[in-house]
């Protein structure tokens, strides 16, 4: 018998993965009773967008607590869309996969803008700096990724035979092992730091914005160092 759970990905940042398994998994177990239209996937990746932009709307209107739980929703529907694609489909098709790629990266760049607008509004210059160096990080990281991914085109590596390469050992593969066993990132990555900046944050209040930026600017350097770790590695293996 088919589970829904069996159709996530392997691994997810941890919070992302939280919200997926609390609210993304059940949500699809409901409406896959309903129907398994292949038209679903299409449509939660539409939804996800329309919260998402919802939220940035409500963010910088100063409706705090519903837009964090907007964006909880835009998460939760995030996580759903590729999964209910993947069990329909049996693999996410790339056009829906291209949309949910545009559409997610329209969302973040409205919500970067409302989030900046309001730094600048309240007078937190410091904040902003450090918004600021939180993008610049962010465009780093999405060029790695983008390297990281074309290594792997490259040398036809799926995520298994990374792991073949890296060969972590002692405690460190311990703890990669379990985490992937547990369907989570064995690190906090540059998804937790935004995660953690459109729904916990304006639950808590932008008092503690510096705080949440500055955590979110640490999980970037990781995942930073993480995806140079990999690029070399493969980089060295195959030269």
């Amino acid at each position: 018998m088919r589970r829904v759970i069996d159709y996530t990905k392997p691994r997810e940042p941890l919070l992302e993965r939280i919200f997926q398994v609390t609210i993304s998994v059940p949500m699809l177990n409901l409406i896959f009773m309903l129907t398994k239209s292949k038209i679903l996937p299409y449509l939660l990746t539409f939804l996800m967008f329309v919260f998402g932009i919802f939220g940035s709307f409500l963010l910088l209107n100063h409706n705090y607590i519903a837009s964090a739980v907007a964006f909880i929703i835009f998460i939760a529907l995030d996580k759903a869309d590729g999964t209910s694609a993947r069990f329909i489909f049996g693999k996410d098709p790339e056009s829906r996969g291209t949309l949910d790629f545009v559409l997610g990266h329209i969302v973040g760049v409205v919500y970067i803008i409302s989030f900046l607008i309001i730094l600048i509004k309240n007078g937190l210059l410091l904040e902003t700096y450090a918004m600021l160096l939180l993008i610049g990080l962010f465009m780093v990281f999405l060029g790695l990724q983008s390297t990281k991914f074309r290594l792997f085109s490259l040398y036809n590596l799926s995520e298994e035979k990374k792991f073949d390469i890296i060969r972590l050992r002692g405690i460190y593969g311990k703890i990669w092992r379990l985490a992937t066993k547990s369907g989570i990132k064995p690190f906090p990555t540059e998804c937790d730091g935004f995660v953690l900046l459109q729904v916990f944050l304006p639950l808590v209040g932008f008092s503690y914005a510096l705080y949440f930026i500055v955590v979110a600017i640490l999980f970037t350097l990781i995942e930073i160092f993480v995806l140079i770790f990999i690029i070399s590695k493969a980089i060295n293996f195959y030269n």
